[in-house]
């Protein structure tokens, strides 16, 4: 049976989503509805979420199934034999009455979802991989491979964590608006973590307040 539920403001503004068609964001909240109370489980059953979602239109449902896959807001899994899908911030931003909970499959059965925690995505020809969790390794890292990772914690910490594709997008973004310099990159990230931005911009005249700090230690 379709539920009703909530749709916060920050959605709208999501970095990753914006990368879907808006037939693919109209199609996500849409699953919102006939996913189950628990973990956000459904069927992955393209014909009937597209009877369920899109009844009058000519839309290709397994392509935006595809675009949310890619970029990680739901994943697909297979229990006794069936496939199935889950959104795994579902329970993160839905307000659900536990007397009516009902969960499609058990819960040990869904993906680990603490694989989404570990992204990797390519910067400057090696694959860097952002530790979300945090974690050692800190003694291999570039400063900028640091301060991405910092980024990235700062996300969590504001309940905005970023997917592999995500980190990809902004990898591109920091080259473009850096001309590939990585003190720039630093510059603009620590700009973004310090104001607790969930994206990446231009930077503010005069610098960061980070790299001003570094500076000036240079000259003391």
């Amino acid at each position: 049976m379709a539920k009703i539920r909530t749709i916060k403001p920050q959605f709208w503004l999501n970095e990753s989503l914006a990368e879907c068609t808006p037939s693919a964001r109209l199609f996500y909240i849409g699953l919102w509805n006939f996913v189950d109370d628990d973990k956000g489980v459904f069927q992955w059953k393209p014909n009937r979420l597209k009877a369920q979602i899109f009844p009058y239109d000519n839309i290709k449902v397994e392509k935006l199934l595809q675009e949310l896959v890619d970029i990680g807001v739901i994943k697909q899994f297979q229990y006794e034999g069936q496939e199935y899908g889950y959104i795994p911030s579902f329970s993160n931003h839905q307000k659900i009455d536990k007397r009516f909970f009902r969960s499609i499959v058990p819960e040990e059965s869904l993906p680990d979802v603490n694989t989404a925690s570990t992204p990797r995505a390519h910067h400057a020809g090696m694959e860097v991989e952002v530790e979300c969790n945090g974690g050692g390794g800190e003694e291999s890292l570039s400063d900028f491979e640091k301060t991405l990772q910092d980024f990235s914690d700062m996300r969590k910490k504001i309940k905005a964590p970023m997917t592999e594709y995500a980190i990809k997008l902004l990898l591109k973004k920091l080259d473009t608006m850096s001309g590939g310099n990585d003190n720039i990159k630093i510059q603009i990230l620590e700009q973004s973590i310090m104001n607790s931005w969930k994206g990446v911009f231009e930077l503010k005249e005069g610098g960061s307040t980070e790299q001003k700090k570094r500076e000036f230690k240079s000259y003391n």
